[in-house]
């Protein structure tokens, strides 16, 4: 949130290297951080961190002070990538029941180049995983 809405954006500092709106990103992030201050009413840290942002930035006390903000639970994702270039996604965002863990998956349309691109990923990411250790 700091880096989001305290810290000078523009061309030489984006916020991810994810093709949206910078609008809908900062919308969706406050999303997220209403709902978890709603699941941690009582954390000390997210009081301060919500007090600081509100002070630093009118945009912050804009969206936090909306009526309504959805919750990013999927959806449709172009990212630039260092290994393959641009690559469609779909994404969608799976919340385990009665716990934090959130499982984020990313899959692209069966017999495109994004499929394609995702699998040359997949491959490149075995290649340097480090190696489990044994004992």
């Amino acid at each position: 949130m700091r880096a989001v809405f305290q810290e000078p954006s523009g061309p030489g500092h984006p916020l991810f290297p994810v093709e949206q709106g910078a609008t809908e990103f900062k919308a969706a992030l406050v999303a997220d951080l209403r709902i978890t201050r709603g699941a941690y009413p009582h954390d000390e840290e997210f009081r301060v961190l919500i007090d600081e942002v509100m002070s630093h930035s009118e945009e912050f006390r804009g969206l936090w002070n909306a009526p309504v903000l959805g919750s990013r639970l999927g959806g449709h994702k172009r990212l630039r990538h260092p290994l393959v270039g641009e690559i469609s996604l779909d994404n969608d965002v799976l919340k385990v029941p009665d716990h934090d863990v959130r499982i984020v998956t990313y899959t692209a349309e069966p017999g495109t180049p994004d499929e394609e691109k995702l699998e040359h990923l997949r491959v490149a990411a075995g290649r340097t995983a480090l190696p489990l250790s044994s004992g």
